[in-house]
């Protein structure tokens, strides 16, 4: 648990314009740090809980969706501070658009150093996830059956920051909450599929909040555990099949998941490379991962295009310039 970070967000919360929440605080720091922060506030609507321990983050999302009373659930960490108007929006949305499990809006994110921003091509400071294709403001709607295709497909953000979107927590509690495969990788993107797949979403352009990447974040700046990267297409892929297995597009939807997985894969592992390049690190254990990853059966045809972005980065751009003028030819 991180008190500076924690008492930011809780004010976030606390300047919400629609009123009638609650707020479950679940310390997974063994010294209870965060139980003076929820003192020191004083607000009824915060609820505090000890997990006597750390259980690590997923666990104790998970405990947390346990412990709420609400119908609906929004997962917010505690360094994705959201807007005043999140909770008024999002309420808004679920009485114009009835009958969806998930209610959601768009995000901005933050690079508070100029590393961060230079390793994922950001500007420092605030950078905005919304979609290009839409005025903001506008909403959009997918039914159970079509949001993973248009998600795998690339045709949603994938910036489906779960801190600013509400889920039934009758959903999460049937698909077992917040995905744990081993792997703290891609797994937002495993909860939007299964949370958005069962009972539909709506999702509104309009940022609600931000995430910040100030370096403690997983995936931006920890690149020790690269054990954690190999283990996620599998791990990912296991965890939706036996989630989504019984729909009758299936096979269709497991082509899409490995395709979805090999680009993201290429991506994450040039931004990893990126890094230890602008860092001057060793990357001796990074190499060993990457040539595991691309013996993964449905991975291997995904190496030479990694090969060729990592050490032809002009060709590969062409490449897919090239790709993408074909593609529109033929529309």
């Amino acid at each position: 648990m991180r008190p500076g970070f924690l008492k930011h967000t809780l004010h976030s919360i606390l300047q919400q314009t629609f009123t009638d929440f609650e707020v479950i605080v679940s310390d997974n720091d063994p010294q209870n740090s965060a139980e003076a922060v929820i003192a020191e506030i004083n607000d009824p609507r915060i609820k505090y809980f000890s997990n006597g321990g750390n259980l690590g983050m997923i666990k104790s999302f998970n405990k947390s969706i346990e412990r709420a009373d609400a119908t609906f659930i929004a997962m917010i960490t505690d360094d994705d501070p959201v807007y005043p108007e999140m909770l008024q929006t999002l309420y808004d949305l679920y009485i114009q658009h009835p009958g969806y499990g998930v209610y959601h809006g768009g995000s901005d994110l933050i690079c508070d150093t100029a590393l961060l921003a230079k390793t994922l091509n950001l500007k420092v400071g605030t950078n905005s996830c919304l979609s290009s294709d839409q005025a903001i403001g506008e909403v959009a709607t997918y039914s159970a059956d079509d949001f993973p295709h248009y998600f795998f497909k690339d045709k949603i953000s994938k910036h489906l920051l779960w801190s600013v979107g509400v889920v039934k927590k009758e959903i999460l509690l049937e698909i077992g909450g917040i995905p744990d495969y081993g792997s703290p990788y891609i797994g937002d993107f495993c909860y939007s599929v299964l949370t958005c797949s069962h009972s539909g979403v709506a999702i509104i352009n309009t940022s609600l909040g931000c995430q910040v990447i100030h370096g403690a974040n997983f995936g931006y700046a920890k690149y020790s555990d690269f054990e954690s990267l190999y283990i996620t297409p599998e791990g990912f892929n296991k965890w939706l099949f036996e989630r989504m297995r019984k729909r009758s597009d299936w096979n269709l939807l497991q082509e899409e998941i490995h395709t979805f997985v090999g680009r993201w894969m290429v991506s994450h592992c040039l931004l990893i490379r990126r890094y230890l390049t602008i860092l001057k690190l060793p990357d001796a254990e990074f190499k060993k991962v990457v040539k595991r990853i691309y013996k993964i059966p449905y991975l291997r045809k995904w190496k030479w295009k990694y090969y060729i972005a990592s050490h032809f980065p002009i060709l590969f751009r062409f490449l897919l310039e090239l790709k993408s003028r074909y593609m529109g030819d033929r529309k």
